[in-house]
């Protein structure tokens, strides 16, 4: 008898600011649960740089893990970085990012298949902040608002833009809001909880004002949303739904976790809901898939301060900073497109400054300039004929755009001080 082990599926964090795209910055691990079902359908775990496979062991008459996969399961990994400075060399919107109260999710529910067939598990062409979850503890406590109507209209504000059928969710939304402010609305409140798989899991009928205490402890940790519907009338059977919350239930502290994949798995005859390039069983057997993880790296405007020790012999007054730097092609989040390949930089002279004392001329880069691992090769400044060091990664900075600019909330530079 032959056995010998096969991939079942493997995931990979990719992102350019590597040399071989690897993410080095991103560890992949099994949570608790996950160890559990990788033992109980005789799964092997190995670890890869940026990501990990699952392999199972494939014997020549039958596949015992397609018989044993009768109803869903949910493999989850933790995913943690080993550099602290990963978001600074990634193209995520820095504002938006709240990491001691949310993570990163990703799974193969909500996946992007490219054209090119690369199974990438977020919705975009590369990882943004819309891929954080809220983390709650898998028991909280919340209550409900005395006056409700004020979630009701934040709910109005989205459901044009969330909705396909906005308009008419916007008119029940509206009727219900008024029917609150009225008085003539049903005194109740639903607080439902489903599961990722829109089943229910917990409810509860509410008075506003009331306590309530969300308990998933029966549960496993994961994916979970929370709605809150009230009936325009006492009598009515719809009950309109005004707010919605997706959240991760967890039994860790999120400050722990940088974010969390589950991969849905389901035997033959059992899609999950799960979308069709995305299944790992096709006719009966099963397709070993290879799940992406997608990022960009970081372009920053480069400002660099240019200084000499000696009094006597300062930076010449008509020298500028000038060179090429290498793209790749990415669209940053505030929409703009950068080329593929290598371009000429320019700079602009700033207004000279004092840094420690002393006198320091300004040059700023018109456009943002990539951050990559190994820069050597891929940018090349020069000031005065005199080579310039490159932007680092340990460290970068926010300011607001000037008043001419009020469409881009932000800047975000690199500074680099060089001493001739």
């Amino acid at each position: 008898m032959n056995i010998r082990n096969k991939v079942f599926f493997s995931i990979a964090c990719r992102h350019p600011f590597y040399a071989d795209e690897r993410c080095r910055g991103l560890a992949l691990r099994p949570t608790g649960a996950c160890r559990k079902l990788l033992r109980r359908y005789d799964l092997l775990f190995h670890e890869t740089v940026g990501g990990a496979k699952i392999s199972y062991g494939k014997r020549d008459d039958f596949e015992p893990l397609v018989k044993a996969l009768d109803t869903p399961v949910t493999f989850s990994f933790v995913l943690t970085s080993t550099d602290p400075h990963l978001l600074n060399f990634t193209e995520i919107s820095l504002p938006d990012v709240a990491l001691a109260e949310k993570l990163f999710y990703f799974s193969n529910l909500r996946g992007h298949s490219r054209r090119d067939g690369t199974l990438r598990l977020h919705r975009g062409i590369s990882v943004t902040a819309k891929d954080q979850l809220a983390v709650l503890p898998i028991i909280f406590n919340g209550t409900l608002p005395e006056d409700e109507s004020p979630e009701i209209t934040r709910r109005l504000a989205r459901s044009v833009a969330e909705t396909p059928d906005a308009h008419a969710e916007f008119a029940r939304l509206l009727d219900l809001r008024k029917a609150v402010r009225d008085g003539t609305a049903g005194p109740e409140t639903f607080l439902r909880v489903f599961n990722q798989f829109r089943k229910k899991v917990w409810d509860a009928r509410l008075t506003p004002g009331q306590p309530y205490t969300v308990d998933l402890s029966s549960r496993l940790p994961g994916r979970y949303q929370m709605t809150k519907g009230k009936k325009r009338t006492p009598g009515d059977d719809e009950i309109i739904v005004y707010e919605k919350q997706d959240f991760y239930a967890s039994t860790f502290p999120p400050e722990q976790v940088w974010g969390l994949v589950e991969i849905v798995v389901a035997g033959p005859g059992h899609d999950a809901g799960i979308p069709k390039p995305f299944r790992l069983f096709d006719n009966g057997a099963i397709r070993p898939l290879r799940f992406e993880i997608a990022f960009v790296n970081r372009a920053t405007f480069w400002r660099y301060y240019v200084m000499n020790p000696s009094p006597d012999n300062p930076p010449p007054e008509n020298a500028m900073v000038t060179g090429t730097a290498k793209t790749n092609g990415a669209t940053l989040s505030n929409g703009n497109a950068l080329g593929n390949g290598r371009e000429k930089i320019f700079f602009d002279s700033a207004a000279d400054t004092v840094v420690n004392g002393q006198k320091a001329r300004v040059f700023e880069s018109k456009k943002p300039i990539h951050l990559w691992e190994a820069p050597a090769g891929k940018h090349t400044f020069t000031f005065n004929d005199r080579s310039l060091p490159y932007a680092g990664t340990a460290w970068i900075k926010t300011e607001p755009n000037p008043k001419e600019q009020p469409d881009a909330a932000h800047k975000i530079y690199s500074e680099i001080f060089v001493y001739l």
